[in-house]
């Protein structure tokens, strides 16, 4: 009997797909290996074919050596029989065993080959979690972005950049639309000095926004610029002055004369950067206009129709004073259809008020004045 026997223990193992959906069961049979004692050929036995059979005779079949091979039923002590496939009952119980070369490969290349299929979906799933809130919030931000230019951003700017004018009138309406005679279109007023952003500056109307941010249409002869707003509230040189000169047809041809002689009135060194072209003051350029209160007469202003009596306006008579040497001098104005003035009469006066104004005709004029002291 040959002694070097080297086993293989059979052993059965369900094999689960990665998946855990299929289920295999792989049998792996003994396999007796010995030698022929004489020629050392080697000798394989399977011991599924001798079930039940302790002590083999067998020939050796390169030498014919007849030898006994002792069979695994006498090691173990007991006969086992080969184990069927059973897919729906499979024994999970396994017993300890070393697998073979075979049985690693085999395993391993299972692995390989189930992984990338299972690791494909999640990759696309995980790339698709990100990308996708990615483009959303790409498309809020850019709906956001376009919404906040065009309603906050553009309308900030352009107001920013829009001219500032002021108005003259002692209220002015604005008006929905580019009509005036009622208050019908009529969204709002404004007093003296109101800084108004406007949009654009024609000649009969401008569009503009107050403080209070109303938008609309204001008559252009209602509104300067910002350097001629200052020249002229500085030539009031009382609260009753501005009163009594209310119409923008008399501001505006006392404002005119002022800018013609680059006067001005009584302002304060940190408005002149204001005043355009730049004036510094001194004893020959400051005037201002001082009356009595309005309804009182004789007052230093005087208003009839001095230059023709079928004038649509009365004329604008004022006395201004130089605030440095008390000089007196005497403007006549007379008006057109369209409110544009025109200078036709002036004079030296030590008088303060004005008591009548009288035409002598070719350019001639009397005037009768008060004196007060």
């Amino acid at each position: 009997m040959y002694p070097n026997i080297h086993l293989l223990e059979r052993d059965e193992r369900i094999i689960l797909d990665r998946d855990h959906v299929t289920k295999r069961l792989i049998t792996f049979y003994n396999i007796m290996i010995t030698k022929c004692p004489k020629c050392n050929v080697p000798v394989q036995i399977n011991e599924k074919a001798y079930s039940g059979i302790v002590n083999l005779d067998y020939v050796c079949p390169v030498c014919g050596n007849r030898f006994t091979i002792q069979l695994n039923n006498q090691l173990g002590g007991q006969t086992r029989q080969p184990v069927q496939p059973d897919a729906t009952t499979p024994n999970y119980q396994q017993s300890p065993y070393q697998a073979t070369p075979e049985q690693q490969y085999a395993q391993a290349s299972t692995s390989q080959v189930q992984s990338p299929l299972l690791e494909e979906a999640p990759t696309k799933r995980s790339i698709l979690i990100w990308v996708v809130p990615l483009i959303v919030l790409l498309i809020c931000a850019g709906i956001g972005g376009w919404f906040y230019y065009q309603k906050v951003y553009l309308p900030e700017k352009i107001d920013r950049e829009a001219p500032r004018y002021y108005t003259i009138a002692n209220a002015t309406n604005i008006r929905t639309s580019k009509s005036s005679g009622g208050d019908f279109n009529k969204i709002g007023s404004v007093p003296f000095g109101s800084e108004l952003i406007t949009y654009s500056y024609d000649a009969d109307w401008s569009e503009v926004k107050d403080a209070n941010g109303n938008r609309g249409f204001i008559a252009s002869n209602f509104i300067v610029e910002k350097s001629d707003f200052y020249r002229l509230n500085s030539i009031f040189g009382d609260a009753s002055s501005r009163d009594i000169i209310e119409t923008v047809k008399c501001r505006r041809a006392l404002l005119n004369y002022f800018k013609e002689h680059n006067y001005i009135g009584k302002i304060a060194q940190s408005d002149l950067p204001n005043i355009v072209p730049q004036v510094q003051p001194n004893s020959q350029n400051q005037w201002q206009v001082f009356t009595r209160a309005k309804g009182v007469k004789p007052n230093s202003v005087y208003f009839s129709r001095v230059t023709n009596s079928a004038s649509k306006f009365t004329d604008f008579a004022v006395v201004i004073t130089n605030i440095s040497t008390q000089d007196k001098r005497l403007l006549l104005f007379t008006f057109a259809d369209d409110e544009s003035s025109s200078l036709v009469y002036e004079e030296e006066t030590s008088a303060s008020y004005i008591e009548n104004i009288y035409n002598y005709g070719n350019g001639n004029y009397g005037v009768a004045y008060y004196y007060a002291y």
